[in-house]
């Protein structure tokens, strides 16, 4: 998650230490994650720690918009690739009767349009507007990167969710990494704080041939303590750490 806000200073051409953007990618990543609305909340986080690190708003508004393009350039990427060799099992009882062809075609296009923008420089020049903001078309090893980075952070994820099912019924692990970024991306798509309920519904759903249900939701909740409520714990002592070091460094210097 750091190596996000690491690579978006790179692109900025601006020099911040490493462990002030972690920091601060930690922190963000980790509010956004588990309070959902990423622009007020971890956005807003990014704004406070970087506008002190000598940041403009603008080049803020630019790296909070890369670290979005990159998760999802990963996200087509790898979600693309799942459903192209691993399609989730979509049971009898799935609500939309779909072509066999359908979740291939779909993860085909994915995969397009993610690599899409790997070519994007050599026939669009100009800069490209995301949400007001402008983003100038990196060049081509930034762009390489950008995949590198959110590629391992989805597989990374899912490793952890994958680590914590039950080793006698655990099925292979490209399948789950289907089922883990379609709940996911639904989580997403609803905006819903965390993707908390979408994202154990959407699992227990696809994978429910697989392991018991018991099991399954063991899993899904222990994920939910390691990935998402144990680091925003640490993220909330870490903040308010930061937040109380800066007001006492601010109190020495008026006595002074």
């Amino acid at each position: 998650l750091t190596c996000y806000d690491a690579l978006a200073i790179f692109y900025l051409g601006k020099n911040v230490a490493y462990r002030r953007t972690a920091l601060a990618s930690f922190i963000g990543y980790t509010f956004s994650n588990n309070l959902g609305f990423a622009l007020l909340t971890g956005s807003s986080v990014r704004y406070r720690l970087y506008s002190i690190w000598g940041l403009a708003p603008s080049e803020i508004a630019q790296l909070v918009v890369f670290c979005s393009i990159t998760y999802f350039l990963g996200l087509f990427l790898v979600g693309g690739l799942s459903l192209v060799y691993a399609p989730p099992p979509l049971g009898a009882d799935f609500p939309v009767e779909l072509p066999a062809m359908a979740l291939e075609s779909v993860g085909i296009i994915s995969i397009g349009s993610a690599l899409l923008y790997l070519f994007l420089p050599l026939f669009w020049r100009k800069p490209l507007v995301f949400k007001g903001v402008e983003i100038k078309t990196p060049h081509f090893g930034i762009s390489l990167t950008q995949y590198v980075i959110a590629a391992l952070d989805l597989v990374f994820m899912c490793a952890v969710f994958y680590a914590l099912l039950p080793p006698e019924n655990i099925p292979p692990f490209p399948l789950v990494l289907t089922c883990f970024l379609f709940g996911n991306l639904i989580g997403v798509l609803l905006h819903v704080p965390g993707g908390i309920g979408v994202f154990e519904l959407v699992v227990t759903y696809l994978l429910k041939d697989y392991v018991p249900g018991p099991q399954l939701l063991g899993a899904l909740i222990a994920y939910r303590v390691v990935y998402y409520f144990l680091p925003f714990a640490l993220a909330l002592l870490l903040f308010g750490g930061y937040e109380l070091l800066r007001t006492v460094q601010r109190v020495n210097t008026n006595l002074q």
